[in-house]
This record gives structure tokens, C-alpha cells and sequence, in this order.
């Protein structure tokens, strides 16, 4: 199953944000989110439509010790999946290689110190498979957001913005189909009880036009 770790470089620290991981079988992408205790609580919320931003309860959710993921699966159906454990959705999205470049999920923290700090040498990282945020000094939060379009790598985000593309090809897609991923900085969120929490949202529609999204928050 071909992996790319996508890694934040802040403060002179490398910290691992998320990984991204294709099936062999299907085309399936799934996102797996960083966290440093690896505690989750994760389930289905909505957001109106338009609203620039909104608050949602964990309380009563699904929760997770292993290291729940995130998946788009080429037919459309997004889910949150756990090693042998609970699932939140399906959620459904146009399929993936019907996309035309739209926004289909996002990865994002508190502060950067939310996500874990990365142990191995950064000289035995692979840059064709391993992508690295680097963040402006000052800058204390982000936000990784994932773009698919199943025809050409072109993406709604703009082309300057677009950090590392990855080409899915796959016997199960009539062609290629494209996932852009895009850095995002932005202020802190959260205060200073939730400073090391990380989110990821997806299954929410690319056109904006719909309420509901699943999300998978880590600490």
C-alpha cells in the first residue's frame, strides 16, 4: 500500500502532521492524522452551510486508542475506521474520479506542538515520498487540506499553493486520478487546555453545498 508522510517543520523541530496511503484493491485514500497520545474521539457533526467557522461536542462520540483513519473511498463513501473497532459514517461524495480539483478533507491543529515530534533523521527522509510543510517563523497553527480531481492535476487551491501531488493509477480507474495537498497557516486554536489537540474533517461536499462532515479528533 504506497505511503507518503507528510511532515510540519516548525521551530527548527520536524513533527510528523498526517499520513496518506493508497490501496492496492480499490484506490481507497486514506488519511491518518498524527497525534501525540494517540487517544480519539471521532463521529459525525454538521456545520451550516456558508458558515466560516462552528463549535461541535465530542461528548458522546466514538473513541479510539489505535490510530483511526480516514477514508475516501473511490465510489464516493467516506468513512472514519478503526483497527477492528467502531466506524463513523458512510458519508457520501461525488466519486472520486468524477472530482474536478475540490476541496475533500483537512488535517489541522491547535498549535503545531499538537502534533508529535518526528525521532528519525531527517537525512533518511525520501522527498518523492515523504512531503515537508515548512512553516514561516511566527506562524503558529496550520492547516493541511487535500484536493482530488480524478482527470488532470488541477486543483481549486492555487497552483502555488499545492505543496505535493500524488498520481493514483490503479486497474480498478479508467484513468489516473490526482490528490493535491495544500498548507494552509493560520492563527492558534483552541486555548490552553486544547493547545496539543488535531483534527481531521472530510466527507463534507466539495461544492460546499452540504451540512454534514465526519470528524476524527486526536490529542
Amino acid at each position: 500500500m504506497p505511503r507518503v508522510r507528510v511532515f510540519v517543520d516548525h521551530a527548527h523541530q520536524l513533527r510528523r502532521a498526517c499520513d496518506v496511503t493508497v490501496t492496492n484493491t480499490d484506490a481507497s485514500i486514506y488519511i491518518t492524522p498524527s497525534s501525540r497520545e494517540r487517544r480519539y474521539n471521532f463521529g459525525r457533526a454538521s456545520i451550516p452551510t456558508g458558515a466560516q467557522s462552528a463549535t461541535f461536542s465530542v461528548l458522546g462520540q466514538l473513541e479510539a486508542s489505535e490510530d483511526p483513519h480516514v477514508s475516501l473511498h473511490q465510489s464516493g463513501q467516506v468513512h472514519i475506521r478503526t483497527k477492528g473497532g467502531p466506524n463513523a459514517g458512510p458519508l457520501r461524495i461525488p466519486p472520486l474520479q468524477h472530482l474536478r480539483g475540490g476541496h475533500v478533507a483537512t488535517v489541522t491543529c491547535d498549535t503545531f506542538e499538537g502534533f508529535p515530534i518526528y525521532n528519525g533523521n531527517r537525512e533518511d527522509l525520501n522527498l518523492e515520498r515523504d512531503c515537508i510543510v515548512y512553516v514561516e517563523d511566527g506562524v503558529p497553527s496550520g492547516r493541511i487540506a487535500f484536493y482530488i480531481n480524478g482527470e488532470r492535476p488541477d486543483f481549486v487551491a492555487p497552483a502555488d499553493r499545492i505543496g505535493y501531488t500524488i498520481q493514483v493509477a490503479n486497474r480498478m480507474l479508467a484513468r489516473p486520478l490526482f490528490l493535491g495537498i495544500a498548507p494552509w497557516g493560520q492563527a492558534a486554536l483552541g486555548d490552553g487546555e486544547t493547545s496539543e489537540t488535531v483534527v481531521a474533517i472530510a466527507g463534507f461536499l466539495p461544492d460546499g453545498s452540504g451540512d454534514d462532515l465526519l470528524f476524527l479528533r486526536g490529542f
